[in-house]
């Protein structure tokens, strides 16, 4: 169960806080001047060392002169100066008598005016942000409409203000690149504006360029105030499926329109930004977006973000916010699968016992000691339907299938909704050449968090030619292994294998060319035999039918077949139309 901590007043004449969620505390914070001067430092600090290495930024300063800075001590100033702000920050909250009404981990909605220095402050740096899934929201909003659509894949309305000094080109290749489906309106007039919104649908409205007091600059002598101007036309898209609208632009924090429409979520700067650094997080955010999953793509963008340009900017992500309205709570599985369950005594000794009674059967091969040894061990550490799947993978691999079926199905009473469960029972629907069933099966299981399911759901949906579908579950594996904190190696065979069944996609869909760009991107990872198979035979194929040389992808195929130990490939005849076309090249010669 979410909660939400509310912040009325300011630094300097003290705030009234109160939470929700479960009951109600309530209490105050006293002014802190000391923290709003620290902030303001470390903002002059930022500027300062911003404007010393980057030339262009999404705002026309305003301020004339010389800036003069010592490069290494001036780093070591606002990197001080951010850190003295988060411990300030810190020292504060400790007034709070709240942390232990809130479990660790859970969502935490912080209600503020988006307006008020308080938004500024460096949350997500503070112990309350490390403590806790911390999303911003305003002191009030409207309430969500019913109608918001849920699209697995988003489609992006793009709008692109003057380009002056800035590289715009930039902006238009991260959202094409990141979207399927993308409409830009490059410097439009109001009205245009206002018709698309209300005319289109779309999941992502994306703002990048100048911003200015007022607001947005779409074109030289032309802005829009996002929270005043576009209120009817925002309300209209978010009935048509709007859910994030993205301010990639400089102080873009005054132009949050949460607190006048009812906008799920809202990603903005509350800074200057240099041009290269917005569109950097733009393509680390769209990068790690997955599916509705906005605030762990924002988290994971931010940490990419400081990671790159910490030798430049120090702590550059501070200056990010994620505003999200609390009736719109997504649900994160891919993190919540990596919390450990707290298991009670009494479930933990019930799990013994059964886990006892199943290897009881193994009498013959171990001994009671050793019986009451593992059961006292695997039911202390590991879930009981999870050991029950374990034995069940244990005679699949002995080849007894319908006994195999039976411990999945038994994995699946204990525990209901396990990933890896559906996995296999999906593997055994396979063997029966139960096609739908087996889409079925791995469905559930991606949907429960089993992340390789994923290649197998867009394997079977190329094979009963269901090309878009394989293309948006090759799509969200790639996004989730990017964001996944999994070993590289894994990571890098599976990408290889995402990016196969995307081109594959692509090329039975006819558009040759997303199938080739798709291509060179698996060929980036490094993979084993195995992973490589598909890509090959997709690259050879694309290649041949966009008439280039594919002599070397035929090479290659040949070559690491012997390697490969299972060659289920999704063209059967992906070998024999190898050999036949270095048969006929040679043919040629």
């Amino acid at each position: 169960m979410s909660k939400k901590l509310s912040f009325e007043g300011s630094i300097r004449s003290g705030v009234r806080w109160g939470i929700e969620g479960g009951f109600r505390q309530s209490g105050n914070l006293p002014e802190n001047p000391d923290l709003d001067n620290k902030l303001q430092k470390w903002k002059e600090h930022f500027l300062e060392y911003a404007k010393y290495h980057f030339k262009e930024f999404r705002i026309d300063f305003p301020y004339t002169g010389e800036i003069i800075v010592r490069d290494e001590d001036s780093w070591q100033e606002a990197f001080n100066a951010c850190q003295q702000t988060i411990k300030a920050l810190d020292s504060w909250l400790l007034e709070l008598k709240f942390w232990e009404t809130i479990p660790q981990n859970s969502i935490v909605f912080l209600a503020l005016d988006p307006s008020n220095a308080l938004a500024e402050l460096p949350w997500q740096e503070s112990s309350l942000g490390k403590f806790c899934d911390l999303r911003l929201t305003p002191l009030n909003y409207p309430s969500l409409p019913n109608t918001i659509s849920n699209l697995s894949l988003p489609r992006a309305l793009g709008v692109l203000g003057t380009g002056e000094r800035l590289d715009m080109a930039g902006d238009r290749s991260i959202l094409e690149s990141s979207f399927d489906s993308v409409r830009i309106l490059e410097s439009p007039p109001f009205p245009d504006l206002c018709d698309a919104l209300w005319e289109d649908n779309f999941e992502v409205l994306y703002f990048g360029g100048h911003g200015e007091e007022v607001g947005f600059c779409v074109s030289e002598g032309e802005s829009i105030a996002i929270k005043e101007d576009l209120v009817a036309a925002l309300e209209q898209a978010i009935v048509r499926g709007l859910k994030l609208v993205f301010l990639n632009f400089c102080n873009s924090h005054q132009s949050v329109p949460l607190s006048s429409t009812s906008v799920p979520v809202v990603v903005c700067w509350s800074a200057p930004v240099p041009d290269a650094i917005a569109r950097s997080f733009a393509t680390f955010f769209f990068h790690g977006l997955s599916g509705n999953n906005y605030a762990s793509a924002f988290q994971y963008a931010r940490r990419r973000l400081d990671e790159k340009w910490k030798k430049s900017l120090p702590k550059i992500g501070c200056f990010l916010q994620l505003w999200q309205h609390p009736e719109f709570e997504q649900q994160d599985k891919n993190a919540a699968l990596s919390i450990p369950r707290l298991i009670s005594k009494r479930r933990t000794v019930a799990r013994g016992l059964g886990l006892a009674g199943i290897l009881v059967g193994f009498r013959k091969i171990i001994s009671y000691k050793t019986v009451i040894l593992l059961a006292g061990i695997f039911a202390a550490s590991y879930p009981l339907g999870f050991l029950v799947n374990q034995i069940g993978l244990y005679f699949a691999h002995r080849g007894n299938i319908n006994l195999a079926r039976a411990f999945y199905k038994a994995s699946d009473i204990i525990d209901r909704n396990t990933g890896d469960t559906y996995f296999n029972l999906a593997i055994s629907a396979e063997k029966d050449n139960d096609t739908s069933k087996a889409i079925e099966l791995y469905n559930k299981a991606a949907k429960e968090g089993e992340i390789n399911a994923y290649p197998s759901l867009a394997r079977l949906q190329l094979v009963t030619r269901q090309y878009q579908e394989a293309i948006q579950t090759g799509t969200l594996c790639v996004n989730i292994a990017l964001l996944k904190n999994i070993s590289e190696e894994w990571r890098s065979d599976l990408l290889i294998i995402c990016y196969a069944r995307i081109a594959w996609g692509y090329w039975k869909s006819e558009n040759l060319l997303l199938a080739e760009s798709s291509i060179e991107k698996g060929l980036k990872y490094n993979g084993d035999d195995n992973s490589l198979f598909d890509l090959h035979c997709v690259a050879f194929g694309v290649r041949r039918d966009m008439g280039k040389d594919a002599r070397e992808w035929a090479e290659k195929l040949l070559k690491i077949k012997d390697n490969v130990s299972d060659l289920k490939a999704i063209k059967p005849d992906c070998i024999t139309a190898a050999s036949s076309y270095l048969s006929s090249r040679m043919d040629v010669q």
